[in-house]
């Protein structure tokens, strides 16, 4: 005898509509979990992503070499053209050391100083201050070198022996403000004294070809102060107090280069 199939168990209302509100905050959440994931991840890829600072390589010795170099030559072409008395190439060639872009230096190469005392010679309106610029120029670079431990190292050159004629005069003095440059930058005391024991001898009175008196007699004056420079320098041993000297120098000497020969005029076209 078959059995009669038995009647479907109804559902509990309640349970239907728990299963269905169930269902839509499931629903939702997925919803709300899908919007706020483009927003989280651009920016993790973002920050993945983001190009990294470049990395700083210290000089190679040729290049520190080639560097040291250029500061060097156009130093030595401001000191030059201020000691002939030629303004314009010595502000020519500091307008150089003040805009030249100096590859990365090490952390411990610090530049500014040395700019700062090339922009005073290429602001510099006459010689008296582009001189005083010129020792705090050369001053700068001696304490660099020391604070970098550099041994800088210069060509020995012979001193024109003693004499009256005025040329060989001449010759001395410029031996003379060679040391007294390469006392401060290297620096040395040994240089810078040499240099002074030369200036402090007799000071130059015989100058046979300027005529012109007032000139005469101001250019004398010239080569007393160089002479008294000179003396002062021989017990002047701070760094500081030796590039005013120097600047004091450098701008007597142009002076009298002014009033008894131009400029030399190949110092007007400095490249």
């Amino acid at each position: 005898m078959k059995r009669a199939n038995p009647l479907p168990r109804r559902t509990n209302p309640f349970f239907q509509w728990a299963s269905v509100i169930a269902a839509i905050v499931l629903l939702a959440g997925c919803k709300k979990q899908s919007a706020e994931q483009p927003t989280t991840a651009p920016e993790a890829t973002a920050k993945e992503t983001a190009p990294s600072a470049p990395v700083q390589r210290p000089l190679t010795p040729a290049a520190k070499a080639a560097h040291m170099r250029d500061h060097f030559t156009k130093a030595a072409v401001v000191n030059q053209a201020i000691l002939s008395g030629n303004l314009a190439a010595a502000k020519q060639a500091a307008t150089w050391l003040v805009e030249h872009k100096d590859p990365a230096p090490p952390q411990t190469w610090n530049v500014e100083p040395l700019r700062l005392a090339a922009r005073r010679v290429a602001e510099a309106s006459n010689l008296t201050t582009a001189g005083a610029a010129l020792g705090e120029l050369a001053a700068t670079c001696g304490s660099c070198h020391v604070a970098m431990k550099t041994n800088i190292k210069f060509a020995d050159e012979l001193l024109v022996s003693g004499g009256t004629d005025i040329k060989e005069r001449m010759r001395r003095h410029v031996w003379a403000t060679k040391r007294f440059w390469e006392g401060l930058v290297i620096p040395s005391d040994e240089k810078w004294a040499g240099a002074a024991h030369l200036l402090h001898e007799k000071a130059l009175r015989e100058l046979p070809n300027v005529k012109d008196q007032a000139k005469l007699k101001a250019a004398q004056q010239a080569a007393q102060s160089v002479h008294d420079l000179g003396k002062a320098a021989l017990s002047t041993k701070d760094l500081a107090m030796r590039a005013q000297l120097y600047g004091q120098l450098a701008a007597t000497c142009a002076g009298c280069h002014k009033l008894i020969r131009p400029p030399k005029a190949e110092l007007a076209t400095i490249r």
